[in-house]
């Protein structure tokens, strides 16, 4: 949309404050008038509804604005972190599939290896290996 980072910085600020007096305001206009001291409540209760609008606005509608405002459409473009210990990205020579539960594991990670048909068989816990050791011929290699 061609603005800058300020300009959208100042336009989110302004939505986001706009929203939360909107329910502020609605809390003050739907909440019960029943006695002379309920007005200290009422606009107590407003005062907390911004502040808890403002908490929960500001971090998630400045990004979705940014993000809008950049022309990105579809989900963020920053990678997610993966899982603690695990690779982002491993290539097919590096990954290998345990035969028995069937996880994709990193060779380098594997609970422990056999040798069957020539062949070297990665396992991802060493409860794997020990079931395709006493049937190795039950469980089909890739």
């Amino acid at each position: 949309m061609g603005l800058s980072a300020r300009a959208a910085a100042w336009l989110s600020a302004v939505i986001y404050t706009g929203i939360a007096l909107a329910l502020a305001s609605a809390f003050v206009l739907l909440a019960p008038r029943s006695a002379p001291g309920d007005a200290v409540a009422r606009y107590g209760g407003a005062a907390w509804v911004f502040l808890l609008a403002m908490i929960v606005l500001m971090p998630t509608f400045a990004p979705l604005l940014r993000r809008w405002l950049s022309g990105a459409r579809g989900p963020s473009q920053r990678a997610l972190p993966s899982a603690v210990g695990a690779p982002a990205a491993v290539s097919e020579a590096e990954s290998a599939r345990d035969p028995v539960c069937g996880m994709v594991i990193t060779r380098d990670s594997a609970a422990g290896t056999s040798q069957h048909a020539g062949r070297t068989v990665y396992f991802c816990s060493l409860g794997c290996k020990r079931r395709f050791d006493e049937a190795p011929d039950q469980f089909p290699l890739d």
